[in-house]
């Protein structure tokens, strides 16, 4: 029986993370955050935008964000296929915060049902999930 997982993920640029972990905690679509480990029965889930926790065999950790996606694992491996992964130290919460302004200003000049919004939600979907990574989620109590 391992003790270890091979996480991979891959976005459409191509591989971004293939490390040997002991966990791997990922948020759900529909249910929140959830952790796989060593052994675990196989699993397919649809990913929202959200932290991605990878535990390492020494301890550590290392988080990053992902976007919309699909997480499928089984005893010895996790693959995350998404749109966009990032590493959390990576992100500037300056600039994140720039653009959840301009994308909820963009959003306020437009009706309700105009096609414009649908990219601009899921763009600010995937800026407040980076926001929330930062920050803990302290500004992220106006999740839409």
């Amino acid at each position: 029986m391992g003790e270890i997982l091979r996480l991979r993920v891959v976005t459409p640029d191509g591989p971004s993370l293939d490390e040997e972990v002991t966990a791997v905690t990922a948020c759900s679509e529909q249910r929140g955050e959830f952790c796989v480990l060593p052994e675990h029965r196989p699993i397919l889930a649809a990913l929202g935008a959200g932290r991605l926790v990878a535990t390492r065999p020494d301890g550590g950790s290392d988080e990053f964000v992902t976007d919309s996606g699909f997480f499928e694992g089984g005893p010895s491996h996790v693959n995350v296929i998404t749109q966009r992964c990032v590493r959390v130290s990576d992100i500037d919460l300056s600039e994140v915060t720039e653009e959840i302004e301009e994308i909820e200003k963009e959003l306020s000049g437009l009706e309700f049902g105009d096609a414009a919004r649908g990219e601009l939600d899921v763009n600010l979907g995937w800026a407040r999930a980076r926001r929330d990574a930062v920050d803990g989620g302290k500004a992220g109590e106006d999740i839409t």
